[in-house]
Order: C-alpha cells, then structure tokens, then sequence
C-alpha cells in the first residue's frame, strides 16, 4: 500500500506505533479468565490492506473537504465537514455540478455490530460509476478516536476500497496457537476456541500466536 495511505491511517488512528503491533491479540481482560476468547484485530493493518487513497477521485474530494474545512475555521457561518454524511453532501455536490451519480449508498457504525476491530469506525459506503464505465467502490471513514462512542471521531476522508468485491469490512479467518493448542475463530466468528470448540485456558505466562489467513 502507498505511504500516503499508510499516513493518513496512522494520523487518524492517533495510536504511537500502532503500525508495528502485532496484527491480532487477545483482549486483556480474557487474561486469566478461561471465559471466551475474544481477539481484537489491528485496525490500522487491517484497513491498510482495504483501502487506498492513491485516486483521482479520492485526492479531488478530500482536497476540496480540506479547503472546505480551513475556509470554516476562519469563517463559523460555513459549515465544516466532519461526519461521514456532512462529507458526503459535499461529494454529491460535487458530482452533480458534472451530472455524475453514486449508488448503492450504506451507512455503518461498527459499534452497531459484531466487530473485532480494535477501534470503532463510522462510515459511509458508495460505488462510484466512473465516465469509463468502470465501477469504483469508495468508503467516506473516520476512527472513533475513544470516550463516548456517540463523539469524538477523526474527521472522514475518502479512501478506495482496494479489493474486486466492493466490501473492506467482511469476516476475517484467525488462526494461530495458544499455550500450544491450536485455535481458530471457526466455531462462532468472534472468540477464540480449539478445534472442538472449546475455550482454552490462558493466564499471563501464556505463550500466544495468532494470525488472519491470508496475511
């Protein structure tokens, strides 16, 4: 992936060295507990390998919502863009001045939802039918940035979605070891358990590797 896409990730996540922990890891909580164990996915690795912002459309919409943006700073009466849908009103604007449209429109809060992300996303999903007939998907983001998941988010930015299925949120497959027994996310796709099924014990000492296929 770009480095442009690998800065902005890391600006908008706001974690120091988030690129370099490890892509999945065992909630602290489940330590010590032989309760479920529930794996919490890397959120910048994960949307580093999904999105892009190496586009033309990306880098055309996210300049204006920038300028937008500075323009509010020095004057309140402008509205400044910040949720997914502010911005997206500012991309059918755009749009319709060229008499161009988007579809198959979805909003998402992944609090709403089983997630295993390590961070909450806002977000809203549209494809882009470009003059060359190719279709595009794109997704308007911003990273709940911690407190009350009712506020406090990055401002959004348009990104590609970097994948020929048009979805970057989908079920991820873990696999890996713990204490030396094989576990997998198979049985109930969010915790961790051996091949039966079952939850396997783990503690402080527990030596603990994990992966998502396909990394």
């Amino acid at each position: 992936m770009c480095k442009m896409t690998n800065d902005k990730l890391k600006e908008m996540l706001s974690v120091k060295d988030i690129d370099t922990m490890a892509s999945v890891t065992v909630e602290d909580s489940d330590v010590n507990d032989s309760s479920e164990l529930i794996y919490s996915i890397n959120a910048y690795q994960y949307l580093n390998s999904q999105l892009d912002l190496d586009d033309k459309f990306c880098k055309r919409v996210n300049d204006k919502l920038n300028e937008i943006r500075d323009i509010a700073d020095e004057d309140r009466r402008v509205e400044y863009p910040h949720w997914d849908s502010e911005c997206m009103s500012v991309v059918e604007n755009m749009l319709d001045a060229e008499i161009e449209e988007i579809s198959n429109v979805s909003q998402v809060n992944t609090y709403n939802y089983d997630s295993n992300l390590s961070h909450v996303l806002q977000y809203t999903q549209f494809t882009y039918d470009k003059e060359d007939e190719q279709t595009e998907y794109y997704c308007m983001l911003s990273v709940h940035l911690g407190g009350d998941v009712r506020g406090n988010y990055s401002n959004a930015v348009l990104f590609r979605i970097d994948n020929d299925w048009g979805e970057f949120l989908k079920p991820e497959d873990v696999r890996g070891y713990i204490g030396g027994v094989a576990v997998d996310n198979m049985h109930n796709g969010y915790s961790l358990t051996d091949e039966d099924g079952d939850d396997v014990e783990i503690n402080q000492d527990t030596e603990i590797e994990l992966y998502i296929m396909g990394e």
